[in-house]
């Protein structure tokens, strides 16, 4: 049976040839193909001795033996042995009826092959074919509860009205049909088989033997797999509840960018991922990298937001400090798929159950999306931002879902990709992630998000600004030269010269550790100031010409030493200039300067205060007076040229 067989209908016409010595040779019924090679049917229609013989909606037979029949109800199952029949469809899904329930059952079908659907003997036989008939109706849960037989109730049949009645007698042949039950999102359930006809009930009504009757039997329960009654959808269906109210925080990170530019191609590259198309990723993780600011939320955010229908999207975002932790993961991703699988939200998922609940509704949402064929997409975003480890948590990265199958899918995103927190296992399947670049953002955004990181003070390296202060301020708390120890702006930017009593500590430090040196340093010292008391000397004893060439080498000594002195006062003015806007992140142990988004290091404060780069900048940095034509505000510091904002002050797209 191929493919696009199954996709029309797994109704079959079941054939009973019972020889050519009986008085009626051929009598028939209905099945439904549940699966592979198995055919679900009544026991009443088979018969004892005689040859079964299935027929598919496109004409061809296949020869069957009976596997299963029940003694205890009216049920069998019959297997295809015929090598032209093929492997079967995939595995019907199952459903159960709650008979306590007030409500219909509506969206009910029936699609089988009754008498009144008789037409012409087919070619080279002496029986007569039967069309298929599709009855639709509904089902009373509370009906026949003495026998717990289903009560199906016909509202439409796509055949004309038989002796004035809808049905009657002439429903003979239904029998074996496959009672199916609508459920969102999925292919139709089997919640009973068609069984028989009580004529005082009405026309318009058949019974049905249900699915947990028929598990009951331990020989149909192990062919049918329906081991587990209690793990099947229940009907009626609830209605879905309200969806997570986290997605609210979803749209407010995806109204952040209004409009989306230059990211149609990777919108539809997600699309196709999650649908198990993309044909460049190998395996079920996509690991998405970008530099700082190059639109990975904003590219996750539209996404979850404007996802297809047909995809169901669970999504979580760490760039906020309150979210940066697996237990709130825990409770947010929780939530989302308990509503996603008709679940009540459980406000306790934060508790020592988190993980277990959370692995299960995974597993659960899982098998449910294998069975309905409905991609699962999971989107983590800034795993890099997760704080949890340095809290004694564990890692949102070791609690990334292991179970996949090949409608499950998961995307990591990460400026970088991090080294893996020690707790995720070697052999989870986010180390075999396939990673695609997204690329740099455009100079206007990486201009407009540099001005929000200035106005704003963020560090560099953790974006926040919650555990940052001014270095002026912070200077003598030895947060980075170790307790109690100054790394004022005296100590931090010394140069070429420092003062004297500073120098002779350090020339006496390295005097006590390296002896021959300061011996070999002293030697030369005393020599080049012979040399110098001897050339003044021999100047002065050559006459008046000797003074004046004595007194033009002093005084050239002077302006030498003078210009250095200024050039190295101007170095440490605009070292001043840089170092009273500098700002020391506690968290990453980084000062940054928020004009330009520099970080160092402390070790390498010294080197950069007296870059050339950094010094020609710290002019521009300067506060001064602003004059009438700049119409600034006295005493503000002023900033680099920037491009100017969009007209309307919309905020530019992330590109």
């Amino acid at each position: 049976m191929t493919t696009g067989q199954q996709r029309i209908e797994r109704a079959v016409q079941v054939i009973v040839d019972r020889g050519e010595g009986a008085s009626e040779r051929y009598k028939g019924g209905s099945g439904y193909l549940v699966g592979g090679t198995y055919v679900l049917t009544a026991a009443h229609v088979l018969e004892e001795g005689a040859t079964h013989l299935i027929r598919t909606v496109t004409g061809t037979q296949h020869h069957a033996v009976p596997r299963v029949v029940s003694d205890t109800i009216d049920v069998a199952v019959l297997q295809v042995d015929d090598e032209s029949f093929g492997a079967g469809p995939g595995p019907a899904g199952y459903g159960v009826v709650d008979r306590a329930s007030e409500d219909l059952v509506t969206g009910c079908s029936v699609v089988g092959y009754p008498l009144f659907k008789r037409h012409i003997p087919h070619v080279g036989t002496d029986y007569k074919l039967r069309d298929s008939s599709h009855v639709r109706g509904e089902i009373n849960p509370k009906a026949n509860l003495t026998t717990m037989e289903l009560e199906f109730r016909v509202s439409a049949v796509a055949t004309p009205q038989q002796s004035g009645r809808l049905g009657g007698p002439d429903w003979q042949g239904l029998s074996g049909a496959a009672l199916r039950a609508r459920y969102p999102r999925s292919e139709d359930l089997i919640v009973g088989v068609i069984s028989q006809q009580i004529v005082p009930e009405g026309s318009d009504v058949i019974r049905a033997v249900a699915v947990p009757e028929i598990a009951g039997d331990p020989g149909l329960a192990t062919v049918l797999g329906l081991r587990n009654v209690s793990s099947l959808p229940v009907l009626p269906y609830r209605p879905e509840r309200a969806p997570s109210h986290y997605l609210a925080t979803v749209a407010d990170v995806e109204r952040r960018t209004r409009v989306l530019l230059d990211r149609d191609d990777w919108l539809a590259y997600l699309e196709a991922f999650a649908r198990g198309g993309a044909q460049d990723v190998d395996g079920h993780y996509l690991w998405l990298t970008g530099g700082k600011w190059s639109g990975k939320t904003a590219l996750q955010a539209h996404f979850s937001v404007q996802a297809p229908a047909d995809i169901d999207c669970v999504s979580y975002f760490l760039g906020d400090k309150a979210d940066a932790n697996s237990t709130r993961y825990l409770a947010v991703v929780g939530d989302q798929l308990a509503r996603l699988l008709g679940e009540a939200p459980d406000t306790t998922r934060t508790g020592t159950g988190g993980p277990d609940t959370y692995r299960q509704l995974w597993e659960w949402a899982a098998r449910r999306a294998d069975m309905e064929h409905r991609p699962l997409l999971l989107v983590v975003d800034g795993i890099d931002d997760d704080a949890g480890p340095r809290r004694d948590l564990p890692s949102v990265a070791s609690l990334l879902p292991r179970l996949m199958n090949d409608w499950t899918r998961v995307v990591v995103t990460s400026r970088q990709r991090p080294r893996l927190p020690a707790d995720v296992d070697l052999s989870h399947p986010v180390f075999d992630a396939t990673v695609r670049d997204l690329g740099q953002p455009s100079p206007t955004v990486q201009a407009r998000t540099r001005e929000v990181e200035r106005r704003h003070k963020l560090c560099p390296v953790c974006k926040l600004s919650d555990e940052a202060g001014e270095v002026p301020v912070i200077a003598d708390a030895g947060y980075w030269a170790g307790p109690h120890q100054s790394r004022s702006f005296e100590s931090s930017s010394a140069v070429a010269l420092p003062p004297v009593s500073t120098l002779s500590r350090q020339l006496r430090q390295f005097g006590s550790e390296h002896l021959l040196a300061l011996g070999c340093l002293g030697v030369i010292a005393f020599w080049a100031v012979a040399v110098v008391i001897a050339l003044v000397a021999s100047l002065a004893a050559s006459g008046d010409g000797g003074v004046f060439a004595a007194i033009a080498l002093v005084v050239g000594a002077v302006v030498i030493w003078y210009n250095h002195a200024k050039s190295q006062a101007r170095l440490r003015a605009n070292a001043k200039i840089v170092w009273e806007q500098l700002w020391f992140c506690n968290r990453d142990g980084v000062i940054y300067w928020p004009e330009t988004g520099q970080y160092m290091r402390p070790g390498d404060l010294r080197a950069f205060l007296y870059a050339p780069a950094t010094q020609a900048l710290a002019g521009q940095y300067a506060p001064r007076a602003a004059g009438p034509a700049t119409g600034g505000t006295p005493g503000t510091a002023s900033s680099p040229d920037l491009p100017a904002p969009p007209s309307g002050g919309a905020t530019p797209a992330l590109r």
